[in-house]
């Protein structure tokens, strides 16, 4: 039974798949077309692997994006909350339950950085903004391969 699309994305059940190899026939009157039909061939299975490999990184970035944000929105939240707790704006006004309500705020800060490194952790130990470069890299050498290939 087959997976849907987003499941067989996630189990790695769409990998590289190259055409099988069909040889044209050499045919040494027209060496032009015959290496036309090679170059042809070539270029469509570079272009193919490129395009997995921009297609792949999608879901690498988002997550590795996703990731950051959550990091970079938590941190900041933690950084914030103690700053607003020892204003005395918020919170009841007489001395002792405005202490006691500052220290309670001030625990959420850190709260709010654990959170920070759980957002961060996925990324991390997961790899996920490292394997999404590692495939835009590999998509742009492969492409400045085959625009070598073509010039030379």
């Amino acid at each position: 039974m087959p997976l849907p699309p987003f499941l067989g994305r996630l189990f790695g059940r769409h990998n590289i798949h190259l055409p099988s190899w069909q040889p044209k026939p050499w045919d040494p009157d027209h060496v032009a077309g015959s290496l036309g039909e090679m170059l042809k061939y070539a270029e469509h299975n570079a272009q193919a692997a490129i395009d997995w490999y921009w297609d792949k990184k999608r879901w690498k970035a988002v997550a590795s994006r996703v990731c950051r944000l959550g990091t970079i929105l938590f941190t900041a939240a933690a950084a914030l909350i103690p700053i607003v707790g020892s204003t005395g704006l918020f919170g009841p006004s007489d001395g002792a339950q405005q202490t006691l309500w500052s220290l309670r705020l001030n625990q959420a800060g850190y709260l709010s950085l654990e959170f920070a490194a759980l957002a961060l952790a996925p990324d991390r130990f997961m790899s996920g903004s490292t394997s999404w470069m590692r495939y835009v890299s590999t998509a742009t050498s492969i492409q400045t391969a085959v625009e070598q290939f073509r010039f030379d």
